[in-house]
């Protein structure tokens, strides 16, 4: 679908060039679905931008089913290829429901007219992002996270095979990221889209998208995200000096001196997030029993979760993790 060849991005200025990044040569099959991530600044959006004919390469050639992309007209490429950027919708009296229609003008009339398949398509894109209820809204009546979901519609609406999309999480709450996300996945793989975008959640990438490019000054990383996680590609692209990417849990913590202290007992959730709440006052939480580490047992009884300390000469009881953390801020030294 898509084949990128010795290509270069960054932008002119006058006579001079300011390049970004420079990229190896890359195909991307039919159905493709490819999350671009990296440190702010390192040209992902600038990657985009080329990828879209919005602003031209500085070297190298771009070909889309097998043809130069430069040899398309706007209305051929735009049959091609659609586009969702996190510019913000200036327009005022314009619905949800026009905004997912402009997806249709690359396949009307030079008048213009929407047929009532152009509709129907449309409706179809409003129900699959769950705009329904906000269609006949004006754009500026509905939130940054709707207007963004309407711009993704206006995106499956065009019906093109390529899609590619900056930063399409920029403006949802969470759940919804993951949503739309899952989403754009789902419909890569079932209707053989090939979809590629950038994204500041990098967790969501590692669980959702098939391939992972990495961009960094240290080069350029392609691969299953699972396998850049084990060689190691996303600790050398994102780890600092203060902050270091867990492989085990596939996220990110902040690095603390720890020393030996407890060791958790139990075989519920509870026992993940007594971990997350001690870690963060600079306890380690030994996996394996240990004389001198005193032991929290944990149990769910159907009244709640239990939280028991077992020092060998006593044992406390607490209610909640707040009430534990509190009992063990005042009486154990970190």
């Amino acid at each position: 679908m898509i084949s990128i060849r010795q290509l270069e991005v960054g932008y002119k200025k006058g006579r001079h060039t300011a390049p970004i990044m420079r990229f190896p040569d890359i195909s991307i099959g039919k159905g493709s679905f490819i999350a671009i991530a990296g440190p702010n600044g390192i040209g992902k959006s600038t990657l985009i931008k080329t990828l879209v004919q919005l602003i031209p390469p500085l070297e190298g050639e771009i070909h889309i089913k097998g043809k130069s992309i430069s040899t398309y007209s706007r209305v051929e490429l735009a049959s091609l290829i659609s586009y969702v950027s996190t510019e913000i919708i200036q327009a005022t009296q314009v619905t949800v429901r026009d905004i997912v229609t402009f997806g249709r003008y690359p396949y009307t009339n030079w008048l213009g007219k929407i047929t009532a398949d152009d509709r129907k398509i449309t409706d179809q894109a409003i129900e699959l992002l769950e705009l329904n209820h906000l269609a006949d809204k004006f754009i500026d009546e509905i939130s940054d996270g709707e207007r963004q979901r309407a711009m993704i519609a206006r995106a499956i609406a065009q019906q093109t095979d390529i899609i590619i999309l900056d930063e399409p999480t920029a403006f949802l709450d969470l759940p919804h990221k993951h949503e739309i996300i899952h989403l754009l996945g789902k419909f890569s793989r079932e209707y053989g889209k090939t979809i590629l975008f950038t994204t500041h959640d990098l967790g969501i990438a590692l669980r959702e998208a098939d391939k992972l490019w990495l961009l960094s000054e240290n080069g350029f990383y392609e691969g299953a995200p699972e396998d850049l996680v084990l060689n190691g590609a996303i600790s050398k692209v994102f780890n600092t000096p203060n902050v270091m990417f867990d492989s085990r849990k596939g996220e990110f913590l902040v690095k603390r001196v720890f020393r030996p202290y407890f060791h958790l007992i139990g075989k519920t959730s509870a026992v993940y997030w007594t971990r997350i709440a001690l870690e963060k006052d600079g306890f380690t939480i030994l996996d394996c029993e240990n004389e001198h580490a005193p032991k929290i047992l944990i149990d769910h009884h159907p009244s709640g979760y239990q939280w028991m300390i077992d020092s060998g000469d006593k044992r406390d009881t607490f209610a909640s993790v707040s009430k534990l953390r509190e009992f063990i801020r005042s009486n154990f030294s970190a």
